[in-house]
């Protein structure tokens, strides 16, 4: 991650101790709803043209690029509702990996397979962190998609081993992840933030918190630059006028889907937490092309 954006995004994170005392529960979770559905749908509503540029002029593999892209959209969404246990489980753990890849692996060498370990690991660390930390909203949560309902222990278990696993490798591999001392203890001190934060606010904002702020926005930053070479002004400018469309569509998409399902149960839990899955899955696919292509 570039230095300049990395002290931005700590900046926001400092900021967020004071802003999170001035609202209350509800509004730090339609806030974070907001965020969600806007700079969150955004940072993925490209992803077709990134499928066009990693593939060039050939027309045929953009039409299947596209198909699957699709078929992968819709599969997901509607595999909640058929085994909604198996689908859970194979977001969070497409999420870990993706959140990590963000953080750790933009520029660095991919046939390493500890680092791609390490960046899982870190990702589980940074979920384990948020569902722990708001365990008593986890449980309901958990219980609403899967009618399991799990125990706060087990939490705390995934928790325990992400963070051993992570330091473990962290000693292994930090002669290839921080240059010098001041980039290990910025990247530890923004894991304690980040408890912290988790600790303090609901678990609708912890997600959203990590999601724009540490992911999104540094996600968007690595996107414009391939698409347009451009980090600054005019490529926002693009990206932005570019994404508008596939936006809507995924916002309408989203209030057919609340429309069609809202007898069911919650529309937070039963729409909301699959249709975000249903556009991540085919998502992460498609960065960690762009990031291998990229290196």
């Amino acid at each position: 991650m570039m230095s300049g954006l990395h002290r931005m995004l700590l900046v926001i994170t400092l900021f967020s101790f004071w802003f999170i005392g001035f609202i209350d529960h509800a509004t730090a979770n339609y806030l974070g709803i907001s965020l969600v559905l806007t700079v969150g749908l955004i940072h993925g509503a490209n992803d077709l043209r990134i499928i066009g540029k990693l593939n060039g002029s050939n027309r045929s593999s953009k039409k299947f690029q596209l198909l699957l892209y699709v078929f992968t959209t819709l599969f997901t969404f509607f595999i909640f509702y058929l085994f909604p246990v198996t689908a859970l489980i194979i977001f969070l753990l497409f999420s870990c990996y993706h959140f990590g890849e963000q953080h750790w692996l933009e520029g660095q060498v991919r046939n390493s397979g500890i680092l791609r370990f390490f960046a899982f690991t870190y990702g589980l660390l940074i979920i384990s962190m948020i569902l722990k930390f708001n365990s008593s909203e986890t449980i309901l949560v958990l219980k609403d998609i899967t009618h399991i309902e799990i125990s706060s222990s087990i939490l705390n278990i995934v928790f325990y081993i992400s963070a051993f696993i992570f330091l473990i490798l962290t000693y292994l591999l930090r002669l290839v992840l921080f240059p010098n001392f001041n980039e290990f203890f910025k990247e530890f001190f923004l894991i304690l933030m980040l408890g912290v934060i988790f600790k303090i606010s609901t678990l609708i904002w912890s997600f959203a918190f990590y999601f724009i702020v540490w992911h999104a926005v540094p996600s968007l930053y690595s996107q414009i630059k391939v698409l347009y070479r451009n980090g600054k002004g005019n490529g926002v400018l693009a990206y932005l006028k570019h994404s508008i469309f596939y936006w809507l569509i995924s916002l309408v998409g989203l209030i057919i889907a609340i429309f069609f399902f809202k007898e069911n149960t919650t529309w937070i839990v039963s729409i909301f937490f699959p249709f975000i899955a249903a556009l991540t899955i085919p998502h992460v696919l498609v960065m960690s092309k762009m990031f291998e292509e990229y290196a």
